[in-house]
């Protein structure tokens, strides 16, 4: 028994995946995101008894049929067959096959329906950083995306409404699951006023409404940025005087 099954699913295997090479997969991808659900539906005929049907699964170039676990199962009803994608992940992406056996006879092989997963950067996060002691800026802000996927993104800032084009600065970095974040700072380098409202805005292809976060600046910011203006000001005036006390140490000196 364990060698006529054998047979049979490597029999079938061969088929089906020379089969997947010749017919091109629908023409449409399905998008769908990262953590939702997604059903591939593989039809027959309605008349055919449910109890001597069997159907198989397989993702693109894989030559294992796919197993149910906790985020795959597979079902059969009266027409059709379907694999359940439960809480999709990046990884989950490719293009799913299927075959229906009913007495020995392969009598179905899907085209293929493609699955193409996107994860969005929302939501996205905005913290004031404290300046560092060589830095002149009056504000730096730090924009933080979620993990996201593609790769590819549009980070825009903008204060009071208008495109901030100078003071930007961003950094993508890889993270777990072949997603991306990116963190974006921005450093002011004008005097801060109370109420100002700047804005980190992300377009990306998961979303047809960019990502926004929005910070308004406090009387704490306006007090800080000016304690950083005093600060820097005063370490000019110092430099300043230390210069001339050893020009005038040296001239008396001399």
């Amino acid at each position: 028994m364990f060698l006529k099954r054998s047979f049979w699913t490597i029999y079938l295997l061969a088929i089906v995946n020379a089969d997947a090479g010749k017919r091109a997969p629908d023409t449409f991808p399905n998008i769908i995101l990262s953590g939702t659900n997604f059903t591939c539906r593989c039809s027959f005929r309605f008349d055919l008894n449910q109890s001597n049907l069997r159907v198989y699964w397989w993702r693109g170039e894989n030559k294992t049929f796919i197993k149910e676990d906790s985020r795959k199962l597979i079902s059969i009803k009266p027409g059709g067959a379907y694999l359940h994608l439960l809480n999709v992940t990046v990884s989950d992406a490719g293009t799913y096959y299927c075959a229906v056996k009913h007495a020995e006879q392969t009598i179905e092989r899907g085209r293929g329906q493609q699955v193409v997963v996107h994860a969005v950067p929302s939501p996205l996060k905005i913290v004031s950083m404290r300046s560092a002691k060589s830095s002149s800026a009056f504000l730096i802000l730090q924009c933080r995306t979620a993990a996201f996927y593609p790769k590819e993104f549009n980070l825009t800032w903008h204060k009071n409404g208008t495109e901030v084009q100078h003071g930007i600065k961003h950094e993508q970095y890889p993270t777990a699951g072949g997603l991306y974040e990116v963190i974006s700072s921005l450093e002011e380098s004008q005097p801060v006023k109370k109420g100002t409202v700047y804005a980190c805005q992300v377009h990306h292809i998961s979303t047809s409404v960019p990502a926004t976060a929005n910070f308004t600046v406090s009387k704490e910011a306006v007090f800080a940025a000016i304690a950083v203006d005093w600060i820097v000001r005063g370490s000019l005036a110092a430099l300043v005087f230390h210069v001339w006390a050893l020009i005038i140490y040296f001239a008396y000196k001399g």
